[in-house]
């Protein structure tokens, strides 16, 4: 659905601003279109299984 694949791109370019260590993730949210903190993090978790900060954790482990 059109809903769905605006989601999609969201998750899909806060993943690139996560990979960013100057980016916290309430500026992720809001640079993606989410107001609401917690339902950006909720919603990240469903499509990546990861909350945003464990996302974000995990890729500087990575790529050290």
């Amino acid at each position: 659905s059109p809903k769905e694949y605006v989601i999609s791109l969201r998750i899909k370019s806060s993943k690139e601003l996560l990979m960013n260590e100057k980016n916290q993730v309430q500026d992720v949210a809001f640079m993606v279109g989410y107001s609401d903190v917690y339902h950006f993090s909720k919603l990240f978790k469903k499509k990546t299984g990861y909350t945003p900060t464990e996302y974000k954790r995990e890729h500087r482990k990575q790529i050290q």
